[in-house]
């Protein structure tokens, strides 16, 4: 959830440079390392995964303004960013529409037809593991009056 409203706020940052964001960042990590109870737990390396991953997103949507006319640099930006979110599918069926909004624009129907074949495949997993949840909690409730 805190990656996803992150990057809601990261095309904001990445207009007004993001320098007093960036601050923030290093603060934040900074806190999660010297935090002498959080230092035994997994904490301060989520919170430096989760800077570093936004540090990427920032400077990959930092190149796409620098780079918009160029449409091959734009979909490779796009797709780096998409690969950053594999933890997120969310995010990642966002990046994946886009730039597949883009293969269209400039007539490239085979590679937004893999964009699409690729969210799909997003959504096939999910709702694989969304059953396989489903399926695992009744047995577990069918099985628990038996002894």
């Amino acid at each position: 959830q805190i990656i996803i409203a992150v990057s809601q706020l990261i095309a904001d940052v990445a207009l007004s440079g993001g320098t007093r964001f960036q601050d923030s960042l290093l603060i934040i990590n900074n806190f999660a390392n010297s935090d002498r109870p959080m230092k035994a737990t997994a904490f301060p390396s989520e919170v430096k995964d989760l800077t570093k991953r936004i540090r990427t997103v920032l400077m990959a949507t930092a190149q796409m303004k620098e780079h918009e006319k160029d449409p091959e640099m734009l979909v490779d930006l796009q797709y780096s960013l998409a690969k950053s979110y594999a933890s997120t599918p969310e995010l990642r069926k966002t990046w994946l529409d886009s730039m597949a909004k883009i293969h269209v624009k400039n007539g490239d129907f085979s590679e937004a037809a893999m964009c699409y074949v690729h969210v799909a495949a997003l959504v096939a997993e999910f709702l694989h593991r969304k059953s396989k949840c489903l399926l695992f909690g009744r047995h577990k409730r069918w099985g628990s009056g038996v002894s």
